[in-house]
């Protein structure tokens, strides 16, 4: 460690400075290097992400049934054999190194990196929530389910770190729970999740990948299908909503109309056998379609 940074602890030890939380309308002080409270330290540390939300297994497992359609028999095979192999490399490790929780030199007699400390506490978590599983198809699904999440739906994961941690954080929660008040032997120092959720991903990535896809394009090919369907909704209503044009009705001549029944009217007169009273003729004539006055104007024409 170099003279300025030994400084820069010493300084943020005492309390010598102090500034802002980086985290957007936090606003809390802080004394630490990283620029973060202890609650978004803590979230960090617990969740992969100072603004990560913990995914619940429910909300997992609700995007790997989305999955269930295009995943076969074959791919879940490959990705359990996958696992396995990842739980026996991680208990064959923890079985041929030495724990350097409390070591501060290896057998070589050099001091244990931060890199290998995180590697062996990451190698034991694998070891101890894969084998903690009652089947290592558990572990597939969600992993899958998490998949098609980041996928399909990208906002709610904050990071690449935050996406492998809840893997890890998933897997290590779906397993048998521990007696009570016990506690996992596994130290949570900042990596060690992250570590367990990339090699619990890696093996199983190139089908996981696979399997996300196929959803995603689903899914948008049923968002075009309900948007295609809205639109026609949308246009028959705005066409039930405009106003119908009315049928138009036919304009009658009136003088062609009572030259037509004068001639009806002339055609029955001539064809009584003998002469009609004038109330006779004005009544037929008005029921024929005359008015009063032209049924009384005709008769008076015809001598009644």
């Amino acid at each position: 460690m170099s003279h300025r940074i030994r400084e820069q602890f010493e300084r943020a030890r005492r309390g010598g400075w102090s500034r802002l939380c980086s985290v957007f309308r936090c606003e809390s002080v802080t004394t630490r290097l990283d620029g973060l409270c202890y609650r978004h330290k803590g979230l960090r540390v617990r969740n992969g992400h100072e603004t990560q939300r913990a995914i619940g297994l429910s909300r997992i497992r609700f995007y790997a049934d989305k999955a269930a359609g295009f995943i076969t028999e074959a791919d879940i095979n490959t990705m359990n054999a996958a696992l396995e192999g990842v739980k026996r490399a991680a208990e064959d490790f923890i079985a041929t190194h030495t724990d350097p929780q409390h070591r501060s030199r290896n057998a070589s007699g050099q001091p244990y990196t931060r890199r290998e400390r995180v590697e062996y506490a990451a190698r034991q978590e694998l070891a101890e929530s894969l084998g903690n599983l009652r089947d290592v198809q558990m572990a597939t699904k969600l992993t899958v389910g998490l998949t098609v999440m980041q996928e399909i739906e990208p906002s709610l994961i904050a990071s690449d770190d935050a996406f492998l941690h809840q893997i890890a954080r998933a897997v290590r929660r779906a397993g048998r729970p521990l007696r009570r008040g016990s506690r996992s032997p596994v130290p949570t120092r900042a990596g060690v999740m992250v570590e367990a959720g990339r090699r619990i991903y890696e093996a199983v990535a190139m089908v996981a990948l696979r399997l996300a896809r196929e959803v995603r394009l689903k899914d948008e090919r049923e968002h075009a299908e309900r948007m295609r369907q809205r639109d026609e909704d949308e246009a028959a209503a705005q066409k039930r909503q405009q106003p119908q044009p009315q049928p138009q009705r036919a304009v009658i001549d009136p003088v062609a109309r009572t030259g037509a029944i004068v001639a009806g009217l002339d055609a029955w007169l001539a064809q009584q056998p003998c002469r009609q009273q004038l109330a006779v003729m004005v009544a037929t004539a008005q029921m024929y379609g005359l008015t009063h006055i032209e049924a009384v104007a005709w008769a008076e024409s015809k001598g009644a």
